[in-house]
């Protein structure tokens, strides 16, 4: 037993170590000032690597527990269960920094653009080049928005199926569980078949065995009669 609680130590170790290196990796994507707009989305990759590992443990911290007896299984499961539940919200909170990050992203790249485009405008001058330089802005300001639209039905769309995703493996794991259950039940069930197939076959040797000692004794009992019969009319 020091040994499975060795081996689930170590994995909580590393679990912790994970989920301590993309929390800070969290609370640099949320401080603009910590993490420059070029560098958050290298950030914000990192952080799902390791959150990939962190997967990746609690799935060997599941197979650890389905090669276990029933109550050393029953004793460390809540303890998985309780590590999953603080992926979920550290998943969550990543997904949240992300969506941030990129929004903070095309805010600066929509700022750059316009300042830029107004540069511009001042420079040149004049009444004809103001024109021209609006509807520039106008469709390059319009490209944008709708760039970052796309960009953010694509993010949606890709959290609602990761968190799909999620939820089946939830699903997978609760009936993994009951047929674990099912099958330390037909364990025990299959032990008592056994004991009540022995405990039959030893009922069937003792009448075996009754029915042999009434036999012996019927059997003196009428070579008794015969010989009282011949020692009286012999």
């Amino acid at each position: 037993m020091a040994s499975q609680d060795e081996i689930f130590e170590t994995y909580q170790r590393e679990y912790e170590t994970l989920v301590g290196s993309i929390q800070a990796k969290i609370t640099a994507l949320a401080d603009p000032s910590a993490t420059p707009a070029t560098q958050r989305p290298r950030v914000v990759n990192q952080a799902k690597r390791e959150l990939e590992e962190v997967d990746e443990i609690l799935g060997q911290m599941d197979v650890e527990l389905a090669s276990l007896p029933a109550m050393a299984r029953s004793r460390l499961t809540p303890r998985v269960r309780t590590l999953r539940d603080q992926t979920k919200r550290l998943q969550a909170e990543l997904q949240k920094a992300a969506a941030s990050a990129g929004a903070g992203g095309h805010a600066a790249d929509r700022d750059a653009l316009l300042g830029t485009t107004y540069g511009t405008l001042e420079a040149g001058g004049g009444a004809g080049a103001a024109p021209d330089a609006r509807g520039r802005l106008v469709s390059q300001t319009n490209r944008l928005e709708n760039g970052t639209r796309q960009l953010e039905e694509v993010n949606a769309l890709a959290l609602e199926t990761e968190a799909g995703a999620y939820e089946t493996l939830e699903h997978l794991s609760r009936q993994r569980e009951q047929l674990e259950r099912t099958r330390d039940t037909m364990t025990g069930v299959n032990g008592w078949i056994a004991k009540s197939q022995g405990l039959l076959k030893s009922m069937q040797r003792h009448l075996a065995t009754n029915r042999l000692i009434t036999w012996m004794i019927v059997i003196l009992l009428v070579i008794l009669i015969l010989v009282v019969i011949f020692l009286k009319w012999g």
